[in-house]
């Protein structure tokens, strides 16, 4: 077993989907969320076809195989990605990637629940830890205004509320179908030596249920008035999309999980520090602190 490979390559993941977020955000300033999902998961999907293509993978595919591959495609690269970057858009970069970082949480839970796997102590602490990291990250109570504290509740408007628990509420969703996402890959992987192809099936399942969504909310009239600046953006973001699950999967077949998760999951702090620098997203303390608790929540969760 490559421990180093395997610990290089987990922190890869968390590098490529750290930026991923990142430049997702930036395609988004003149793109809706709906085509920029579109956009990611093609060139995510072609990029991986190509590469499969050209090394010439081979699997045995059965139907129990393909049913539960296309259903992992479904809630990560078509329910996922859309929320996900929806997300992004109303909350930003930094934030989204924190709250939807608690995917392991949510794949606990449900491989304890469809799987009947065991119950730990400590996933009730990681859970508590993990809730208490997103209370801080959203910023807790009501977002600050430069009145006083009584006149504070009057002028937050409903529109405020409801944009910003859409945003969180999006970022949760989001962690929810990733977090069901694993349930059915490892049903789906069972007797596949190679992951790539597990990932290939997923993807092209989710870009066919994503393309209806797509079309039905008038997607394509818009795709082609997006300009060369974020469709650029947009496609490299797509492409590391493709490089995390490609150096995750890969991780995933040289090292034990319970270390590829943690180092994968570090990819939060990667997005935040970029979004700092490049995107002028502001990262206080007690979004760092939640975050923090987050990754320590996420860690106790998978022990």
């Amino acid at each position: 077993m490559d421990t180093a490979s395997g610990v290089t390559l987990s922190f890869t993941a968390a590098l490529f989907w750290g930026l991923q977020a990142a430049l997702a955000k930036k395609g988004m300033e003149t793109v809706k969320a709906l085509e920029a999902g579109f956009l990611s998961l093609c060139i995510g999907a072609a990029t991986t076809l190509t590469y499969v293509t050209l090394t010439g993978f081979k699997a045995q595919l059965g139907w129990i195989n393909i049913l539960n591959l296309g259903v992992a495609g479904v809630l990560n690269f078509a329910l996922g990605i859309l929320v996900y970057f929806q997300a992004i858009t109303i909350s930003g970069a930094s934030k989204t990637t924190a709250i939807s970082s608690i995917r392991p949480l949510f794949a606990a839970l449900f491989a304890y629940i469809l799987l009947n796997e065991e119950m730990t102590a400590w996933l009730a602490v990681g859970t508590t830890l993990t809730i208490l990291g997103i209370y801080m990250v959203s910023g807790g109570g009501l977002p600050k205004t430069n009145a006083g504290e009584e006149l504070q509740r009057s002028l937050i408007t409903r529109s405020t509320w409801a944009t910003r628990f859409k945003g969180e509420a999006l970022a949760l969703a989001a962690a929810l179908f990733f977090g069901l996402n694993p349930i059915f890959v490892k049903q789906g992987m069972v007797g596949l030596d190679e992951p790539l192809i597990a990932v290939l099936i997923a993807m092209l399942f989710g870009a066919a249920a994503y393309f209806p969504l797509f079309i039905l909310g008038g997607g394509l009239k818009r795709l082609t008035g997006i300009s060369r600046r974020p469709m650029v953006f947009l496609a490299s973001a797509g492409l590391a999309s493709a490089g995390a699950n490609f150096s995750y999967y890969n991780a995933l077949q040289l090292i034990q999980v319970m270390v590829v998760l943690p180092i994968s999951n570090l990819y939060p702090f990667i997005a935040a520090v970029l979004s700092a620098l490049f995107l002028k997203e502001k990262v206080t303390s007690a979004f760092i602190i939640g975050t923090a608790l987050i990754f320590v929540g996420v860690y106790l969760v998978i022990l």
